[in-house]
C-alpha cells in the first residue's frame, strides 16, 4: 500500500475519532432515558420537538403535486400487503410446524415507534405507521 493511501486512511480514522467526540459532546446537552426499550426525552426536549412540528396546511402546501396525486396509489398497496401478511402468517403456522422451524417473532421486524416523535404532524405519523408496517411485513 502506498504512503499516500496510508496517510488518507490515517486521516479518515482521525476524523472518525473527532466525529465520535463531537457527537458525544452534542449528546451531553440532550437528557434522555431508555425505559422499556423506548427513549424518553426530558420535558424541555419534548416541548422543543412540538415547536418544530410542521403545520398540516403548510405540510400539504409544500408537497409536490405529483407526490400528492400518487399518494392514493401508494396507500392502496396496504391491501395487498395485508393479504400477503395473512398468507405469510398461515404459511408460518403450517410449514414451520411441519419442519419444526423456530417461529419468527414478528415484533422484531414490525416496529411501531416512529409515530411517537413529537415533531411529527398527524399525516407524518400515519406515514410512519404505514412505512413501519409495510417494510416490516416485507422484510
Amino acid at each position: 500500500m502506498s504512503d499516500k493511501i496510508k496517510k488518507i486512511i490515517e486521516d479518515i480514522e482521525a476524523l472518525e475519532e473527532k466525529l465520535k467526540e463531537e457527537i458525544a459532546e452534542q449528546e451531553r446537552h440532550i437528557i434522555y432515558e431508555i425505559k422499556n426499550g423506548y427513549v424518553t426525552f426530558e420535558k424541555d426536549i419534548f416541548e422543543q420537538q412540538k415547536e418544530n412540528m410542521k403545520n398540516i396546511l403548510n405540510y400539504l402546501r409544500d408537497i409536490p403535486f405529483f407526490h400528492l396525486i400518487s399518494s392514493p396509489l401508494i396507500y392502496f398497496m396496504i391491501l395487498p400487503a395485508m393479504v400477503f401478511d395473512v398468507m405469510l402468517f398461515f404459511y408460518q403456522q403450517v410449514i414451520f410446524r411441519i419442519y419444526k422451524f423456530e417461529f419468527i417473532k414478528r415484533s422484531d421486524y414490525i416496529i411501531f415507534d416512529r409515530h411517537y416523535l413529537a415533531y411529527l404532524n398527524p399525516i407524518e405519523k400515519i406515514n410512519c405507521l404505514y412505512c413501519s408496517y409495510f417494510n416490516g411485513s416485507i422484510l
